[in-house]
């Protein structure tokens, strides 16, 4: 019976593996569809793949189980890379494995190829996502200070895009993404594209400062400057708040460590009392 439930499960992950490949064509045929349409119906359709691109380029570890997850031959290989390794092991008795342990360890391989390669790339992106809306109001700062020495706002853009690598190069190159597309939409088609391209806050504040100043004339200067005040006091309420929760989520391993070692040293001597007499 325990043969046949691993069995099952192989089989289960066969058929989703299997599911996954059907899936993936017919997505790539949607793409194929759709290819002639204007981008902005496509970035509203797929809001974050373009930056979740952006950092993958810049980054070889996020590229590296991206690659992963769409490769379903890397996936097998895997899987039957471990089996023969196990298998290899255990003809040279080097390691001693029966028939059910062998199955349960392929099976849990198989699911964890299948499931965390994707899981780990989210969460890098996550994390590099909040280290770019970190360093955003320095490259506002930036911007407004060349508008205020006479730059045009797209030339500020693109001035500031350009050396901001040092400091975060996945902010700089999507913002240099945008200085490219507005140089062949115009400004206002690329500010719209970021703002469904990377839904974060700051990044919407961002383009609608900017969209405002197009559109009414108001000083580009007075509102970036406004903006990077709002951005930082948005990210210091953040991390207060985040103190301020400290407390509670501490609770629960003072109660496991301190409240429940404390009753058991107060019980214990009368308990022992008790057992003795009895």
């Amino acid at each position: 019976m325990t043969i046949i439930f691993y069995l099952v499960l192989v089989l289960l992950g066969g058929a989703f593996l299997f599911i996954l490949i059907r899936e993936r064509q017919y997505v790539q045929r949607i793409k194929k569809t759709i290819d002639g349409e204007d981008i902005e119906l496509q970035v509203i359709r797929t809001p974050t793949r373009e930056y979740e691109s952006l950092i993958e380029s810049n980054n070889k570890i996020i590229g590296f189980f991206s690659e992963l997850d769409k490769k379903v031959n890397y996936k097998l290989a895997i899987i039957i890379g471990v089996a023969l390794l196990l298998f290899l092991l255990s003809e040279l008795n080097i390691l001693s494995l029966d028939l059910n342990t062998g199955a349960l360890i392929i099976t849990l391989i198989l699911v964890a190829v299948i499931v965390l390669p994707d899981m780990i790339r989210k969460l890098l992106i996550k994390s590099k996502t909040k280290i770019m809306m970190d360093d955003m109001p320095y490259f506002i700062d930036l911007v407004a200070v060349c508008v205020q020495a006479g730059m045009t706002v797209e030339s500020a853009l693109k001035y500031v895009a350009e050396h901001f690598g040092n400091i975060n190069p996945d902010l700089a190159k999507t913002l240099d993404r945008v200085v490219r597309r507005a140089e062949v939409k115009g400004l206002e088609s690329a500010l719209k594209e970021l703002y469904y391209t990377l839904p974060t806050l700051e990044i919407k504040m961002f383009c609608t400062a900017l969209q405002q100043s197009v559109f009414f004339g108001t000083s580009v200067y007075e509102q970036l400057m406004d903006l990077s005040k709002d951005i930082r006091d948005l990210q210091l309420l953040s991390t207060e708040e985040k103190v301020g929760n400290l407390s509670a989520k501490m609770s629960v391993p003072l109660i496991l460590l301190v409240m429940f070692p404390i009753v058991v040293l107060i019980a214990a001597p009368g308990l022992l009392r008790i057992l003795s007499n009895v």
